[in-house]
């Protein structure tokens, strides 16, 4: 195997091979490699954990002559070279007992491969494109969707980002976790034909973020795996074959109460609420949201009732006054994906769940998070707090 490539491009693609190697924790140890082939002016650099799958490709220098060949070389080591090196091009040389021999600028390396028939066979991505997506666009509702799922569950579908697909409609992202939903619509140049559900684990769905460039990315799906293709790279998931749970059926009706208010000032006063009620226990945390005519008042008691916290945020309201009790760690999870601007407070009669979205006609893309009430019965606002017991919205 003889191959002269561009350094920048073989560095960029070492980046992402460690991003999928198995690393100390692999079960094959063969995983914590990578497979380097040179194949048709090609080298093609493979890297797996047995979840997902990296594959990317460079183009070869036009000299010297290439020879075709592969090996298997340890993923870390060769990248932690490459990270120090400088020059224009890298020059690989297979040699006896398959060492390789890599040369940059002025350096050169010797690494002991291992034989190329030992490494898992990667799988080629799904030959018809489900979806064609604006990889920043994808990254994003990722990024954001990300924290709404279960970092740590015993039911493992529900530590995943679901995607589904339904003709007629825009695909759909969903994570899930206890007592909060959340999904959002993404633009897609292809339209969905048929109904298709996807569940990609999160650790996976880390890994998509962090590889994937800007630009198109096609969809394609073949058995048991979801591949994203983009120019010369490909990244491809094992998928959760598990039943997700009908979420959809905990969207509320139309809303009878709209409170539209700064996500900046409510995620400001949430977050001292966040720091006043929290628990040992995540699920434990809980404040009170009174909505009235102009204003949004933020209420919390430490479970230990030595502080209480209390603090109205200006806001327009439409309908009826409510209050709800939610648990603040997930609310403010919650609005914390949204960027600066204007956010909406969705009430419902009963006992339903604050259902949190951008501001009415912002034109923005469509995404909801639905926070679970922890009580239907009127829950007994904290007393307001008089002026020389308050210390920054906290009183003691």
């Amino acid at each position: 195997m003889q191959a002269r490539v561009e350094f920048s491009a073989l560095r960029e693609a070492l980046a992402s091979a460690v991003r999928a190697a198995g690393g100390k924790s692999a079960i094959l140890p063969i995983t914590r490699g990578v497979l380097l082939r040179v194949v048709d002016q090609s080298l093609v650099v493979q890297a797996t954990n047995l979840q997902v799958e990296i594959t990317r490709r460079i183009p070869l220098a036009a000299i010297p002559e290439p020879v075709d060949g592969a090996v298997v070389i340890g993923a870390e080591a060769l990248h932690d070279y490459l990270a120090y090196a400088d020059g224009t091009f890298a020059e690989l040389s297979l040699g006896d007992r398959l060492l390789l021999d890599v040369r940059v600028g002025r350096g050169k390396a010797e690494f002991k491969g291992v034989d190329a028939d030992q490494f898992p066979t990667i799988q080629e991505p799904g030959a018809d494109a489900l979806l064609r997506l604006d990889a920043d666009e994808f990254k994003n509702a990722l990024a954001r969707l990300e924290p709404t799922a279960a970092q740590e569950s015993a039911r493992s579908s529900l530590h995943a980002i679901k995607i589904e697909l339904r003709p007629g409609e825009p695909p759909r992202l969903v994570g899930a976790q206890g007592i909060i939903v959340a999904y959002r619509d993404i633009h897609s140049a292809l339209a969905p034909d048929s109904d298709r559900d996807f569940l990609v684990p999160l650790p996976n769905v880390a890994a998509i973020r962090g590889v994937l460039g800007k630009g198109a990315v096609v969809v394609t799906a073949s058995e048991g795996r979801l591949s994203f293709t983009q120019d010369n790279l490909v990244i491809s998931s094992l998928l959760l074959n598990e039943a997700y749970p009908s979420w959809r059926r905990v969207i509320p009706g139309a809303p009878d109460t709209i409170a539209v208010v700064s996500q900046k000032s409510l995620l400001r006063v949430v977050t001292g609420a966040v720091q006043v009620t929290r628990s040992r226990d995540k699920f434990e945390s809980s404040m009170v949201l009174d909505i009235e005519d102009g204003m949004v008042r933020v209420s919390g008691k430490a479970q230990d009732q030595v502080a209480t916290i209390t603090e109205d945020v200006t806001a327009e309201v439409a309908g009826p006054a409510r209050q709800i009790l939610i648990n603040a760690l997930f609310f403010q999870t919650c609005l914390a994906q949204f960027p600066d601007g204007n956010v909406a407070l969705n009430l419902t009669a009963g006992h339903t769940p604050l259902a949190l979205t951008r501001a009415p006609n912002s034109g923005s893309a469509r995404e909801m998070y639905l926070i679970m009430p922890l009580s239907a019965a009127p829950v007994r606002p904290v007393e307001e707090p008089t002026p020389e017991r308050r210390v920054r919205g906290i009183t003691k």
